[in-house]
């Protein structure tokens, strides 16, 4: 997924926004915004690559409460905190498990908690 081109994942990114905000998610704000990739620790510390990320608010919900709960559903998912908004590159998500996403955030916005 390092090499798939930009414009694959900008309309990956574009169809997973879509098919969240279908499911009347009011809970959340889903949109997409350009990232950027970490390549690598050792060999390529300082190198990135340009992406497009799924940036997800919340009026209910912080940023915090957001990522956690992502990051402990049943398939953990990997997020980043950047300016209040809970980002989520898809360079680094299988196409397969996007319904996973879907799913922590219904469930999530289900939930009377966090």
């Amino acid at each position: 997924m390092l090499a798939m081109p930009l414009d694959q994942i900008h309309e990956r990114a574009n169809q997973l926004v879509r098919k969240i905000n279908q499911h009347s998610l009011e809970s959340f704000t889903v949109e997409t915004t350009a990232s950027e990739s970490a390549v690598g620790g050792g060999s390529a510390p300082t190198s990135a690559l340009p992406t497009v990320a799924i940036a997800i608010t919340s009026r209910r919900f912080t940023a915090n409460q957001i990522a956690d709960n992502l990051r402990q559903w049943r398939l953990p998912i990997i997020v980043r905190i950047m300016e209040e908004r809970v980002l989520m590159d898809l360079r680094t998500v299988d196409p397969a498990d996007e319904i996973e996403i879907e799913r922590a955030l219904q469930s999530l916005a289900a939930s009377q908690s966090v």
